[in-house]
């Protein structure tokens, strides 16, 4: 029969002391710290980007439906989803609207609702004679009523916006920072401004 012999080796401790993971801890939450803010700021833009592509594609669906209809066609903010109201960033809604008066009556059609954005923040719509809808008249151009939807969010961050212009052919661009300065200049040439 043959010994086995049991030896007990001297290892070194290979953990970590206190003040070790409290150093990597504190350099974590530095690090954390200062990467939050440009996280939330991507956030905030991707949502407000998200925000003014749906209104693009409530424009272009509005344009579609009445040139396919041969009806004027009618965008407005809708809080409840069956008609006119409340305010942009509630929700929006297209209809038909035969006889132009943007209520759903007759035989007028509900085409589609767009619910109440999941970003937080506000959505305006300045045009000609400060229409708060938007009708597309049968042959695609907008019932004299150019203008722009601008999407600000809850931070009021100007180089967060994003604006929308629409012109009187029912025609639809994303305005752009030309000036390089991180704020996306609007119609007249000046920067977007939140207040």
């Amino acid at each position: 029969m043959s010994n086995f012999s049991i030896q007990s080796k001297n290892k070194s401790s290979s953990g970590f002391n206190l003040v070790e993971i409290l150093f990597v801890l504190t350099l974590l939450a530095i690090l954390i710290n200062l990467g939050l803010p440009a996280l939330s700021n991507i956030v905030e833009r991707n949502q407000a980007k998200v925000v003014i592509n749906e209104i693009n594609r409530a424009i272009s669906l509005t344009r579609f439906t009445a040139i396919n209809t041969s009806l004027i066609t009618t965008l407005c903010r809708s809080e409840n989803g069956t008609s006119c109201g409340g305010q942009w960033q509630d929700g929006f809604i297209v209809f038909t609207d035969r006889n132009a008066d943007r209520v759903i009556n007759g035989h007028d059609q509900l085409i589609r609702v767009f619910p109440e954005p999941a970003s937080t923040g506000t959505l305006t719509f300045r045009s000609f004679q400060n229409k708060q809808y938007l009708q597309m008249t049968p042959q695609g151009f907008t019932n004299y009523q150019n203008g722009n939807f601008t999407f600000c969010t809850s931070s009021n961050d100007p180089k967060l916006a994003q604006q929308l212009i629409i012109n009187r052919s029912g025609r639809t661009y994303f305005v752009s920072d030309n000036n390089g300065d991180g704020i996306k200049e609007g119609t007249n040439g000046k920067a977007l401004t939140c207040n």
